[in-house]
């Protein structure tokens, strides 16, 4: 999809490749990541409000693929952070109950991983994303 965001500014964009949508709004507009070309030139992660048709979006954020990467290094490490704290907290509810059940009670609360089965980067970003927006 090629389109104009408005002719007297003429900024061209193309939407090399639809990601996903991160929310939907009550008016109709979603906020996507979306691979775009802007003028013509080398595809870029983009996070944006769009309304229904791709003809209008609100201002979003646009990144390389170096950019996307460091998220998804940064999330990894804060949520290795957050499972550390978690997993502190259980080792210390097991000493203090000195049950398992206590053990697999608090990795179920904190979601850890060796207790459900592997998760991958891509999971585990998106689920430390959702987690935050509760």
């Amino acid at each position: 999809m090629e389109a104009y965001n408005g002719a007297d500014r003429g900024v061209r964009f193309e939407i090399v490749e639809f990601i996903g949508v991160l929310a939907e709004h009550s008016t109709g507009w979603k906020k996507e990541i979306n691979l775009v070309s802007w003028n013509g030139g080398t595809p870029k992660y983009d996070i944006r409000d769009w309304e229904p048709g791709h003809e209008r979006m609100s201002k979003g954020i646009t990144l390389n693929e170096y950019e996307m990467r460091h998220i998804f290094d940064l999330m990894k490490r804060r949520r290795q952070r957050h499972y550390n704290m978690k997993n502190e907290a259980a080792i210390r509810n097991l000493a203090k109950n000195d049950t398992a059940s206590a053990a697999i009670h608090a990795a179920d609360d904190c979601g850890c991983s060796a207790v459900h089965g592997e998760v991958s980067e891509e999971q585990e970003v998106m689920q430390t994303i959702a987690e935050e927006r509760q």
